[in-house]
C-alpha cells in the first residue's frame, strides 16, 4: 500500500502507512528500520498542513526517543505535538511520554501527569491510553523501588485492560 500511495502522490496516506510500517518494525524488534520509517513519516506529513496524522507521528517518534533513553528529544517531540493538535488520544500519548522523559530526567517525578493522562483517557473514553498510563505508571513507582504504591497501580492497569478486552 505505501508504494501505491507514494505513487499517487497522496502525503497522508503516505505518512499514515509509514507510520504503520513503523510499528510493525519496531514490535517485532528491527529498531532501525522502525526509526527511518517513523523519521519518514514525519518528513512527509510535514509537507502538508498540519493535522491528526503528523500529529502521530510526532508522538510516534517521541515514543521512539523516550523508549530509548533519549528523555531530552522525547520532551521537544511531545510538547510540539501538545502545541500542535487538537485530538484527544494523540494528546493523551504525549502526556504519557513526556511523564516518562521526565521519569528518565530525574528524581522529581511522582507520577502526577500519567494520573492526568488516565483521568483524560477515561472521560474521553480511551481504554488503550488508559491502561498505558497505568501501566507507566506502575511500573516507573516500581523502578523507584516503591512496591507498595506500585502494585495497586498496576491492578488498576490490569482490570482496565480486562475491562475493555485489550490483549497488547
Amino acid at each position: 500500500a505505501l508504494a501505491l500511495w507514494e505513487a499517487a502522490g497522496d502525503a497522508e496516506r503516505t505518512g499514515a502507512a509509514l507510520l504503520l510500517l513503523n510499528r510493525m518494525h519496531w514490535w517485532s524488534g528491527h529498531t532501525d528500520e522502525a526509526w527511518t520509517a517513523c523519521r519518514r513519516a514525519v518528513a512527509v506529513l510535514e509537507t502538508i498542513p498540519a493535522g491528526r496524522q503528523l500529529a502521530m507521528a510526532y508522538g510516534q517518534l517521541s515514543s521512539r526517543y523516550m523508549l530509548t533513553n533519549q528523555p531530552e528529544q522525547a520532551l521537544a517531540w511531545a510538547i510540539e505535538l501538545a502545541d500542535r493538535v487538537g485530538d484527544v488520544a494523540t494528546a493523551v500519548d504525549g502526556l504519557i511520554n513526556v511523564s516518562g522523559a521526565r521519569f528518565d530526567l530525574g528524581p522529581d517525578w511522582d507520577g502526577a501527569e500519567l494520573e492526568q493522562a488516565h483521568a483524560t483517557a477515561v472521560a474521553a473514553g480511551l481504554p488503550d491510553q488508559a491502561t498505558r498510563s497505568l501501566v507507566n505508571l506502575g511500573s516507573m513507582t516500581l523502578q523507584r523501588g516503591e512496591h507498595g504504591r506500585a502494585a495497586p497501580q498496576l491492578d488498576r492497569a490490569l482490570e482496565v485492560a480486562l475491562d475493555h478486552d485489550l490483549h497488547g
